[in-house]
């Protein structure tokens, strides 16, 4: 609408001022000639100078010329209008978008018509760097919970076979797996692993199962010291099921608790998915804090075990003494008893020897 206003008055302007011309030269021809304005005189100019009617044609010139440059001014500002509306909706995408992006959506986009690339090729980039330090931050997060959750764990038990359940059934379920049984070491001259605790499918195993070191993935991992991960896990090898008609896992992992100078049982668990590496970061840092427990706890329940053996053979000798003590009495007692029986005897023999002398 504006456009077209421009372009009429500015037509308008160019009709007027061709419109001069003509006039001019007639009046000025008029003028020169001394005649007087009529018609008659006029067509007589027109007659005479052909030039009249070439000027004559000066409105239509200035008029078209006028309306040229309308066009172009008009053409120009729409042009600059729809620059500056498309800036202004880029404007408003881009802080749209990080709108979105301080509102902790990274996962919004800027649409594909946005014509500046490589402004979007930069927020773009700023977004996936945004969206790796939240994920990392995560990772991170999940990592330190866990820890301090298994801390509480291994904190709240003593008893070496609670605390064994305690640890496997945790870890199943906080690494979203399917099941899992903790073997720990025992025998001081022939070492070997005995199933502690077993969880699987929400439920605990009361399983029997005892391995000697290299026997089997538990054996060599204990065997080995190191961390054992299959993503093909042989049909046969899994012997616990749902009972829903699940299929088995298609995962293994078997960790080693271990500390500095020692091993002392094996995790092993199972499931459906893959490990990232924050996860078997996180994984080998509970098993090396559950090996120091689980040391630590072997080691009162033997010093408690040698102060209890240590505290009755005490009682035993205390018992032998009172015991040769009374002894010792008694044969005192016989000692004095038979000391007054021979005394007794020789008063009567004395006694005998005496009659018989009178």
């Amino acid at each position: 609408m504006k456009s077209s206003r421009i372009i009429n008055n500015l037509t308008r302007i160019g009709i007027g001022l061709g419109m001069v011309f003509p006039l001019g030269s007639l009046v000025i021809d008029l003028w020169a000639k001394d005649l007087t304005i009529s018609l008659k005189n006029l067509a007589s100019l027109y007659s005479l100078n052909p030039l009249h009617w070439i000027i004559l044609s000066a409105p239509i010139v200035l008029g078209g010329s006028f309306y040229y440059l309308a066009k172009r001014i008009a053409n120009r500002e729409n042009y600059l209008l729809n620059i500056a509306a498309k800036e202004k909706e880029q404007m408003q995408l881009i802080s749209s978008y990080i709108t979105e992006l301080g509102n902790g959506n990274l996962t919004t986009s800027l649409p594909d018509h946005f014509e500046n690339k490589p402004l979007l090729e930069a927020l773009h980039t700023f977004r996936d760097k945004l969206l790796a330090d939240r994920e990392q931050s995560e990772k991170r997060q999940w990592v330190n919970e866990g820890l301090a959750k298994f801390g509480e764990i291994l904190r709240a038990h003593e008893n070496l076979d609670e605390l064994g359940y305690a640890v496997v059934k945790n870890l199943v379920e906080y690494c979203n797996l399917t099941q899992g049984g903790i073997f720990v070491v025992g025998g001081e001259d022939a070492p070997y692993l005995e199933l502690k605790g077993c969880y699987a499918y929400q439920r605990k195993k009361f399983l029997q199962k005892r391995i000697d070191p290299g026997q089997g993935l538990i054996g060599q991992c204990y065997l080995e010291r190191e961390k054992i991960v299959l993503y093909k896990v042989p049909d046969d090898y899994v012997h616990i099921t749902s009972g829903l008609g699940d299929a088995n896992p298609t995962c293994l992992i078997l960790l080693p608790l271990k500390t500095e100078d020692s091993i002392e049982g094996v995790i092993e668990m199972a499931g459906f998915r893959r490990f990232e590496p924050h996860e078997l970061e996180f994984l080998e840092k509970v098993c090396e804090s559950t090996a120091t427990v689980f040391k630590n706890v072997k080691n009162a329940e033997r010093t408690k075990r040698l102060l209890q053996a240590s505290q009755e053979q005490a009682e035993m000798m205390r018992s032998q003494e009172e015991e040769m003590r009374q002894n010792m009495e008694e044969l005192a007692a016989t000692q004095e008893e038979m000391q007054r029986k021979e005394q007794e005897f020789i008063r009567q023999i004395e006694t005998y020897k005496a009659r018989l002398g009178e």
